[in-house]
């Protein structure tokens, strides 16, 4: 469904020689995956992301959803000797949910702030109000406690669910999340992934950003891993952990079960490679200590 072809992108810069964002990138990505994208600070995460979610023409190269050029299609309108992408207009098939994206909450009522995009495909104010209502209670939020409230008297979390559900609200195949844990507490970040969780079963295709494997190898099938803006690691996350050395050269730190198994294997103890979360963990060391396979 995503499609990137050789994409390279360079920024704009006035009076020095600029680095390449991204370099030579190629991958495809199917609707119904869930990818995160890593790597050290500066390696073209959020750049490739955008380049995904038809945010950002690239330099060179192709980024096309279904064949069509994303960057066009997002815009609808075909680029020169393309014909025009195929999408239904009451449905965007990527959206991107900004780093912070509270930030950008702006209407005076919820209602209004998750209703932004459906107004703005044209649709009729009953299929609006549905929409909404879905969005809502998709991301947990009830709407008849909060539709009518300013976005800015709740509480962070539920700004940043919020803002989330005015990005369902245009009922997108994929949903790609810049850091959507960024500035959220321990228990408010836990509550956003089960629900990115509860999205993908239901058929929502997702790509994160994020600096932490540890958030995400409960959620995602496949780690993209940048460095200096080429694509250095594509891989699921067992077969990612499997090699240390290099998750380390590329700045990407195993989960704390991961190193903990990985330590434990080393002293001897038979535990699986398999263990990425504590709690698998923590059952797979139990029965050894009962003296059972794990």
């Amino acid at each position: 469904m995503i499609e990137l072809r050789a994409v390279s992108h360079t920024y704009p810069s006035e009076g020095k020689a600029s680095r390449p964002a991204l370099r030579e990138v190629s991958l495809r990505m199917g609707r119904s995956e869930a990818v995160a994208l890593m790597g050290a600070t500066g390696a073209g995460k959020s750049t490739l992301a955008q380049v995904m979610a038809g945010l950002i023409r690239p330099t060179s190269g192709e980024a096309l959803w279904d064949r069509m050029p994303a960057y066009a299609a997002l815009r609808g309108r075909p680029e020169p000797g393309r014909r025009s992408h195929p999408k239904e207009p009451a449905r965007l098939p990527v959206a991107y949910l900004f780093q912070y994206p509270e930030h950008q909450l702006f209407e005076a009522t919820v209602f209004d702030d998750v209703a932004f995009g459906p107004r703005n495909l044209g649709l009729p104010p009953g299929e609006v109000e549905d929409r909404v209502g879905r969005a809502l209670e998709a991301v947990g939020l009830d709407p008849a406690t909060v539709a009518g409230r300013s976005p800015f008297a709740l509480s962070g979390g539920e700004q940043r669910r919020a803002a989330l559900a005015g990005v369902l609200a245009l009922e997108p195949e994929v949903l790609v999340l810049d850091e959507p844990t960024a500035g959220l507490d321990p228990a408010a970040a836990e509550a956003l992934m089960r629900l990115l969780d509860r999205l993908h079963r239901k058929g929502t295709g997702l790509v994160v950003v994020t600096h932490r494997m540890e958030e995400v190898v409960g959620l995602v099938n496949r780690l993209l891993v940048l460095h200096q803006g080429r694509l250095a690691l594509d891989a699921s996350p067992v077969e990612a952990v499997a090699d240390p050395a290099r998750l380390a050269a590329l700045a990407v730190d195993p989960p704390t079960a991961a190193r903990l198994a990985a330590r434990l294997r080393e002293r001897g103890l038979p535990l699986p490679a398999h263990l990425l979360d504590v709690e698998p963990t923590l059952e797979a060391i139990a029965r050894l200590l009962r003296g059972k396979e794990p």
